[in-house]
């Protein structure tokens, strides 16, 4: 037969395929006198001398191909045991291509950019959502593009985190099977475990590789994190404010108020406010035309008001003085009960009536008629004072400026003021007759016009030589002061003890002073009075005479509603911070992977074909090549590691100890330990 050549350009004449010449033995056998040993033998036997020669010729595929259909054909091949000798001298001395150790730009580079992009879509998805905020929600389809574009961003975060997740995963699942064996059902378990959320409870994967558990639940939670921040924006109608401007009292217009003709004939605009304030027991309705028919809004402004307190003992020589001097008057008036007056004066011989005073409070004017009360008063004082006399107590109130904080509301056209609190800031002193003080003096007289005169009881002989005591009609001689009657200074005074109470009249005083809601809602003398200047302060900025209305403005809340976005970042930032923290956990897991394994790996169908070339691997196969479910017992509990195989080497490096080995995933018995930067096929 003519010997086999390889031309330059690999082309052969058809070989005269003769195994005589290799030192094959051709024999035929019967296949069912063959043992399944003899035919393991028989293909480990072909598969070390024809595959494992690196780097073959055509003609060496070509043989193997015959060798092949052989087979196929029930022909058992017998071979010696040297390996198979090589006719062409070019082929002995070829290089072994190995393994490159090297981690390629792309997954690195891949799950820093999608952590990257996951932040800036999160960012995105906050500064979005803030632009949102506060801005008009508008019809239904504006509102449905936003819910869409939320939506959006919140999957695009999760995308991108997720995706990190799985690359890492990917990468650390190398670094286990290269430590250790795993069964089979353990391998399939964790390269499903993106894909089978039922592989993170298996118990064997979490006790052989919990971490790789761990990124698996990370991954199938971390749909979680696009929950919430979807719903931090939403609709809600809200009022409309307006910016309109605000009445600000003007001192000039206040004292040509005063000053003027028509108020020398006439009463002041000032003085009517004040008197129309204390007949309604509230502020007189400010005159503001706004469309809406409910309104309000918060206002602070400055003004003049009394507050009121218990007189000091220095102060009591002035009561005193104005008791003592009733006292000459031919119709005297008690203001204690059981004092030295009373004791001295309320007699059965005593034919003169005689009134209980409930209440008393005199114009500063009426001191300077008394010299003694000129003395004691005008001389010593330095502020502006109004002396209230009570049944039970002596009042002092005195003027200062304060700020007051209230809100002024409109419900169909009824006024609504509220009180919120009020800072007395300093006393407003005695005028020295500058055009600045006048206006202080004023104000403080219409407080004093409204609180002046008298509330009493007459009492009187019941019959002839019968002293007892009757209770007459009431004196009061300021219709205003009807405003205190249902004070607790008057229902509760120790005078109401002098008089019986009766089956049809159980609190005789209570039939003369009729209690009304609108009466002394702050129950007593001094909050009424504290109460009643306020009012009338605030009503001075009803009348146009009397403020101006271009030098501040103020954001009215309406009836009138629309709706808005209004946006709560916590829950979207808290959200978007525990993904990316997990995300970065899973990233740095991943890299460090690629650092300690060398190479970055993939899951891949080509991995997985270039990592299981195993003749161990093919007759585990057998009658299993379609890969179909159910696995067998057998093959779901043999276990597997990847690593360099202990049986398979370079033929031309046999018996060699730095001859490469092939790396491929063997019997956990048969593979060794797989090292970093090593030599392998």
């Amino acid at each position: 037969m003519e010997p086999l050549r390889v031309n330059n350009d690999r082309e052969f004449e058809p070989p005269d395929f003769s195994f005589q010449d290799h030192g094959v033995d051709l024999r035929l056998y019967d296949p069912s006198r063959v043992s399944s040993r003899d035919r393991r033998s028989s293909q480990y036997s072909v598969t070390d001398s024809l595959l494992s020669t690196p780097n073959r010729p055509e003609s060496w595929q070509q043989v193997s191909s015959l060798s092949s259909s052989s087979t196929a054909q029930s022909t058992n091949l017998n071979l010696p045991a040297q390996p198979l000798q090589n006719t062409n001298p070019s082929m002995t001395n070829q290089p072994i291509d190995t393994v490159i150790w090297k981690i390629n730009w792309q997954q690195p580079t891949f799950m820093c950019s999608m952590l990257i992009c996951g932040l800036i879509l999160a960012i995105g998805h906050h500064v979005y959502y803030i632009s949102l905020s506060g801005s008009p929600a508008g019809d239904a389809t504006r509102q449905a593009w936003s819910i869409r574009f939320g939506t959006a961003f919140a999957f695009l975060v999760v995308a991108c985190f997720k995706a990190i997740t799985v690359s890492a995963l990917g990468q650390y699942l190398w670094s286990v099977v290269r430590s250790k064996g795993l069964k089979i059902s353990d391998l399939d378990r964790l390269f499903a475990l993106t894909s089978n959320p039922i592989s993170i409870f298996s118990v064997s994967v979490i006790k052989n590789a919990s971490l790789a558990a761990l990124l698996g639940t990370i991954f199938w939670t971390m749909d979680f994190v696009s929950f919430a921040p979807a719903a931090t924006l939403s609709v809600v109608p809200v009022n409309i404010t307006i910016s309109v401007p605000i009445p600000v009292l003007n001192g000039t217009k206040v004292l040509l108020d005063t000053q003027s003709p028509k108020a020398v004939v006439d009463t002041r605009i000032s003085e009517k406010i004040a008197q129309k304030s204390a007949s309604l027991a509230d502020v007189v309705p400010l005159d503001f035309s706004i469309a809406p028919q409910i309104w309000s809004y918060n206002m602070q402004f400055f003004g003049l008001t009394l507050k009121c307190r218990e007189a000091k003992s220095t102060e009591q020589a002035i009561f005193d003085q104005l008791v003592h001097d009733r006292e000459e008057l031919s119709v005297f008036v008690v203001p204690q009960i059981n004092d030295s007056i009373w004791n001295n004066t309320m007699s059965e011989s005593d034919p003169k009536l005689r009134y209980l005073l409930l209440y008393l409070s005199l114009r500063t004017v009426a001191l300077y008629d008394s010299s003694s009360l000129f003395e004691l008063y005008v001389n010593k004082s330095t502020a502006y004072h109004i002396f209230v006399q009570s049944s039970t107590s002596s009042i002092v109130c005195t003027a200062m400026n304060a700020s007051i904080s209230v809100t002024i509301a409109s419900v169909y056209g009824n006024q609504e003021i509220t009180q919120h609190s009020t800072q007395y800031l300093n006393e407003i002193p005695l005028c020295d007759g500058s055009p600045s003080c006048l206006v202080d003096f004023y104000q403080f007289s219409n407080l004093e016009e409204v609180l002046q005169g008298n509330i009493t009881l007459r009492t009187g002989v019941a019959k002839a030589g019968t002293y007892g005591y009757d209770l007459v009609p009431v004196l009061i001689d300021n219709p205003l002061l009807r405003l205190f009657t249902a004070c607790d200074d008057v229902q509760a005074s120790p005078f109401g003890s002098l008089f019986s109470p009766s089956s049809s009249s159980p609190r005789p005083i209570e039939d003369i002073f009729k209690i009304e809601p609108w009466q002394c809602r702050n129950r007593t003398f001094m909050r009424a009075i504290e109460d009643l200047s306020i009012n009338i302060t605030i009503g001075y900025l009803g009348s146009p005479n009397l403020t101006s209305s271009i030098t501040e403005y103020a954001n009215i809340t309406t009836s009138d509603t629309r709706n808005i976005y209004v946006y709560h970042p916590l829950y979207l930032v808290l959200s978007y911070s525990i993904g990316f923290f997990l995300a970065s956990l899973c990233g740095a897991i991943g890299l460090y992977s690629m650092h300690v394994n060398g190479v970055s790996h993939s899951n891949s169908f080509s991995a997985i074909m270039l990592t299981t070339r195993n003749p161990d691997l093919d007759i585990l196969a057998r009658g299993k090549s379609l890969g179909s479910d159910p696995l067998s017992k057998s093959i779901k509990n043999t276990k597997l590691r990847f690593g360099p195989l202990l049986s398979q080497q370079a033929p031309e490096k046999i018996g060699s100890d730095e001859s490469p080995r092939h790396v491929a995933f063997g019997f956990e018995g048969n593979v060794d330990e797989l090292k970093k930067g090593g030599k392998y096929i």
